[in-house]
């Protein structure tokens, strides 16, 4: 080998033996933020439209009032004055009640008022497109019982014994006489039956009722035939139906108050003095 040769190899020898510099290390940029976008915002929501007050508060309203008695019986008949923002007048119908339509709501005073009770006022507050039921209960009004009857003066004789005219004999259909006072249209109607001595007979129908009274020197006897009432003797109540009876001593006020929906048909029988 030539000596050129020996030279070139060991140069190549140095070259390899020789260590490699190492490139240094790529440092890579940081991310740069992300920016979000901006966020849209939907446009606010329009409130939900609605119906005006003054609009609701001009709806009409309906009341309906109901009259009845301190034990629940309808009062036909009464009267029923309504004030407030608007004036209404009307009366009870069979039923024991009135209605009035087209009302202004607001706080009326109304006043109930029929014959033989004490007159009612209350407020009644009605509220706009509504129906308010409501309820007015009369007391019945208070009797004064007739004072005695003065005693006679004395007499040196007694007097005579009264002579009773005894009467004509009768056999009457209380169901024929009943029809007959059923087709009149009166509150009150009644039929003579018979009179013998000191005792007359009579059918009463009532559709409402039998205003307060007294028998001064007579009792009576009554019997329900039909219907059913409530009969006051004195301070006390009772209610009655067919088949009840009763007896009202003398001077004793009374009255009988239909209870339910159909008439009332009394028997009554006075005893005292004669009768024609």
């Amino acid at each position: 080998m030539s000596g050129l040769s020996v030279t070139v190899s060991a140069l190549l020898v140095f070259c390899l033996s020789m260590p490699q510099a190492t490139p240094p290390p790529q440092t890579a940029p940081p991310p740069k933020p992300q920016t979000p976008p901006p966020a849209t915002q939907p446009p606010p929501a329009k409130p939900p439209s609605t119906p005006s007050s003054s609009a609701s508060t001009r709806k009409p309203a309906v009341l309906e009032l109901s009259v009845t008695t301190m034990v629940g019986m309808t009062i036909p008949g009464a009267s029923v004055r309504c004030e407030g923002p608007t004036t209404r007048m009307g009366t009870t119908g069979p039923d024991g009640r009135v209605m009035f339509e087209n009302l202004t709501a607001g706080t009326y005073r109304c006043r109930a008022e029929r014959d033989s009770f004490v007159t009612l006022e209350k407020e009644i507050v009605v509220f706009a497109g509504s129906r308010i039921p409501a309820q007015a209960v009369l007391s019945a009004a208070p009797t004064t019982a007739s004072p005695p009857p003065a005693a006679p003066p004395p007499t040196s004789q007694a007097p005579a014994s009264q002579v009773l005219k005894p009467g004509d004999p009768k056999i009457l259909s209380l169901t024929d006489i009943a029809e007959q006072l059923l087709s009149e249209k009166d509150p009150v109607a009644e039929r003579a039956l018979g009179c013998s001595g000191a005792t007359a007979s009579r059918l009463i129908r009532v559709r409402d009722s039998l205003a307060a009274h007294t028998h001064a020197d007579a009792d009576e006897l009554i019997y329900i035939v039909a219907g059913e009432a409530t009969i006051k003797l004195g301070e006390k109540e009772q209610n009655i139906s067919p088949g009840w009876f009763s007896i009202v001593p003398r001077g004793m006020s009374h009255t009988i108050t239909r209870r339910q929906r159909n008439p009332v048909l009394i028997l009554s029988s006075v005893s005292g003095p004669a009768c024609q």
